[in-house]
């Protein structure tokens, strides 16, 4: 075991570190803070993961039914990190306690030498709102110095969410953005190690001098977990439309409700905003015109990150059960002695006319049918959409889902996918007829952005 502190639950004695030799026993031995085990671990009993619990969002790309943004006038563009005003000029109200934000403390990480004072930005986003902000940075805490990554592509429809890993500061940043709905943009930012770092954007908002800002919250639970959602409002003095609303949720929940998120920082309409110091990973959302608090908690979810290998690794239980709190991503192999359990979505009388099932919904789900009036068709959502909807996805994820056609009208519901789905030629049966049921699985064969594909195989073969 590494050295690390032990305490015995009895509260008899506290060691710096324990070696253990072979067939040696230990009873009521709590772990505390991180453990490391050299080689083979072999559990005898039940025993619980609790690791490292981690806020994530679901990738929700709908409304929900929930309020969502105004439409924007997409216009992300890139320029150099000084070109609305140079930040240095605001260095002690804009970026306290950090360092100086000039050309030298800029950093060109994996980018090519001549774009390492490039950064990204919006021009307007439409009725005003910005004037050219955000100039988006990554500050790293321990060498001081900034990057600004270069987000590609950019602008794209409402629904379609990028991935892109930077590698810098000895660390790869991992940052999933765009459009989830109309007028809410996403940045999904993390981190393969705990290194802290912020992130910030600065600029000109259009409000031109007539500011109104305050800082909101918005408490609400995830399980048992109650958290805190905080989040910024700005907008131009009595209008409607020029309105900002900003949302830095932190990944890492010991570090969600211990302080405010972020800090916003004004001199006139130029403004600055960044996070707090942060480790593994951060949430932001940037919302036109509409608080859309209800549309974010909704998006949100507790992962609990307690076991992670590469490809070969394989995770063994000798007897006894395993509990997971939360969602468990594994990767690797999992070989397991009792029940292995899943989780069903069931949706209830689908409606008497044409259906598309949300992404998230279709993914391991099981669907009833209201009586129908007429033939139907079950449209699949677009790989894209899939891929997205799918925590870690990789190619040949896989997942299946049920459409049960019981109902007292001789109407079918027929398969209906996109250019992007497509149905296998094995499939016997692309249509499900009154009183039948059938199974079908989706298979993921293609995660590249904008070029996501799947194909639909049916799960079983009755005879018609």
């Amino acid at each position: 075991m590494a050295n690390q502190n032990f305490s015995l639950s009895s509260s008899l004695k506290v060691f710096s570190s324990i070696v253990c030799t072979k067939n040696s026993l230990l009873s009521n031995l709590k772990v505390k803070n991180k453990s490391v085990f050299d080689d083979t671990v072999t559990i005898n009993n039940s025993f619980y993961i609790k690791g490292l619990q981690l806020i994530q969002s679901k990738n929700i790309l709908s409304d929900d039914g929930f309020t969502i943004g105004e439409t924007v006038n997409k216009d992300m563009d890139n320029n150099n990190y000084d070109d609305e005003f140079d930040p240095f000029n605001y260095q002690s109200s804009f970026f306290p306690d950090m360092n100086d934000i000039i050309n030298s403390n800029i950093v060109v990480g994996d980018k090519s030498g001549g774009d390492r004072l490039n950064a990204s930005y919006w021009d307007d986003l439409g009725d005003d709102v910005f004037d050219d902000w955000g100039y988006f940075y990554i500050y790293d805490v321990v060498s001081q110095k900034y990057y600004f990554p270069l987000f590609n592509p950019q602008n794209q429809s409402d629904g379609i969410i990028t991935t892109q890993t930077f590698t810098v500061f000895g660390t790869t940043f991992t940052i999933n953005h765009g459009w989830c709905v109309q007028g809410i943009f996403k940045f999904d930012i993390s981190s393969n190690n705990s290194k802290a770092f912020r992130f910030g954007a600065y600029g000109n908002m259009g409000s031109d001098g007539s500011e109104f800002t305050e800082n909101l919250t918005q408490s609400y639970s995830i399980g048992s977990r109650n958290l805190t959602l905080y989040y910024h409002h700005h907008e131009q003095d009595g209008d409607s439309d020029e309105i900002l609303y900003s949302y830095f949720v932190p990944k890492n929940l010991d570090e969600n409700n211990e302080f405010q998120s972020y800090n916003a920082y004004y001199d006139g309409d130029d403004m600055s905003m960044m996070s707090k110091e942060i480790t593994n990973g951060l949430i932001v959302y940037f919302s036109k015109t509409n608080d859309v608090k209800d549309w974010i908690i909704n998006d949100l979810n507790i992962l609990i990150s307690s076991g992670k290998g590469d490809d070969t690794t394989i995770f063994s239980v000798e007897g006894g059960n395993v509990f997971v709190a939360g969602d468990e991503y594994v990767v690797g192999n999992i070989l397991s002695k009792g029940t292995n359990l899943g989780k069903t979505t069931l949706t209830e009388s689908i409606d008497d006319d044409n259906y598309t099932p949300l992404p998230s919904s279709i993914i391991n789900g099981y669907f009833t049918s209201s009586n129908l009036n007429d033939n139907r068709n079950f449209i699949i959502p677009t790989a894209a959409e899939l891929v997205a909807a799918i925590p870690n996805c990789i190619i040949n994820t896989s997942f299946h889902f049920t459409i049960n056609n019981v109902q007292s009208g001789n109407f079918i519901r027929t398969l209906i996918p996109n250019s992007s789905v497509t149905i296998h030629e094995s499939c016997i049966n692309t249509f499900v007829p009154e009183n039948f049921i059938f199974s079908y699985i989706i298979l993921i064969t293609s995660i590249t952005p904008s070029s996501e594909t799947a194909i639909i195989l049916q799960n079983c073969n009755p005879s018609l």
